[in-house]
Parts: C-alpha cells; structure tokens; sequence
C-alpha cells in the first residue's frame, strides 16, 4: 500500500493552502486560454499525464496479488487500445 492511502498522519492545512488549492483549477483554465500550446506538445502532456494516472491505477487502486489480477487489467487496457487504433485507422 502507498504512503498517500495508509498514512494515518494529518496534515495541517491553513485557509491559504485551502484557497491556492481551490484557484488552481481557475488559474490552469485562464492559463490555457491566454497561452497558446502548439498541439504537438499539448498531445505530449495529455499522454504524459493519461500514463501517470495509468500507473496509478494499476499500481495503487487494483487489489493486492491475494485480490485480483492486474495483469487481466492491462491485457483489457492494450486490447481495447488496439481496437481503439483499429477504429481510428478504418474511418480514414
């Protein structure tokens, strides 16, 4: 198990931890509509963040060897990734 899910601590959070938490999301949507991102780069960072929050899937929420398998979850993920470019290939 990750420190993040068993960590028992708490951390102390003031109000303007609380409120730069909060504008965060506002700050990154204004961010992206002044600043103009070639697409390639955009595409990059979309694939680095899609593979982060792919090994934290697997890595942290899909049960323990005991529970389950992961492998099963990765062999759906790259099926359906290959049926995916299938389609995407067959509509040009």
């Amino acid at each position: 198990m990750s420190m993040m899910l068993s960590s028992p601590k708490k951390h102390p959070t003031t109000a303007w931890i609380k409120i730069a938490l909060s504008l965060s999301t506002i700050l990154g949507v204004i961010f992206a509509i002044l600043i103009q991102v070639p697409s390639v780069i955009n595409n990059i960072l979309i694939s680095f963040i899609a593979g982060i929050l792919l090994y934290i899937i697997v890595k942290e929420f899909l049960p323990e060897k005991k529970n389950g398998q992961p492998l099963f979850f990765i062999i759906g993920l790259a099926l359906f990734f290959v049926f995916y470019v299938f389609i995407i290939l067959a509509r040009k």
